[in-house]
């Protein structure tokens, strides 16, 4: 983010300064509420993820447990089904995970099911504080077969 500030010659008795220097100072606290820091190197974190279907319902729910390591993470997952039926391939159960975030840490990538060559589950979002929200699919060696969005709030 830049900011730029115009200097002018003309002088600004000290209370307008002041109501002018907290303004900006209220709208850069604004600007960098809720911004996302990528985890350091080793650091731990547990998310609770909940799935929705492309009717907007609560599909799967559970807990990733992700470790940092630079760029990627692995970690491992738990979820169960909330709704009988659904198609949400692989993502019921436990299982390892994998992913990365970019440079910035403005998106997140979770591969589920890691070392698979088809059946995956697949999460690709942009975090926003402790809140990552995107699109999840289910790929086959057709294609993605199901999918909508996702949640996934940090907890620690």
């Amino acid at each position: 983010m830049q900011v730029a500030f115009t200097v002018s010659n003309r002088s600004t008795d000290g209370p307008t300064m002041f109501r002018r220097l907290l303004a900006t100072a209220a709208i850069l606290a604004a600007a960098c509420e809720g911004n996302f820091v990528a985890p350091q190197d080793g650091e731990e974190q547990t998310w609770e993820y909940t799935a929705y279907d492309f009717n907007n319902q609560a599909v799967v729910t559970g807990t990733f447990v992700v470790r940092a390591q630079g760029r990627t993470f692995n970690g491992s997952w738990e979820t169960r089904l909330l709704k009988a039926g659904a198609e949400v391939g692989p993502q019921v159960g436990t299982g390892d995970l994998w992913g990365e975030w970019d440079t910035e840490g403005q998106s997140v990538f979770f591969d589920m099911n890691p070392g698979w060559a088809d059946n995956n589950v697949f999460l690709t979002g942009a975090p926003d504080g402790n809140l990552l929200r995107g699109n999840w699919s289910h790929s086959t060696l057709v294609g993605n077969v199901s999918g909508g969005q996702f949640t996934a709030r940090r907890t620690h």
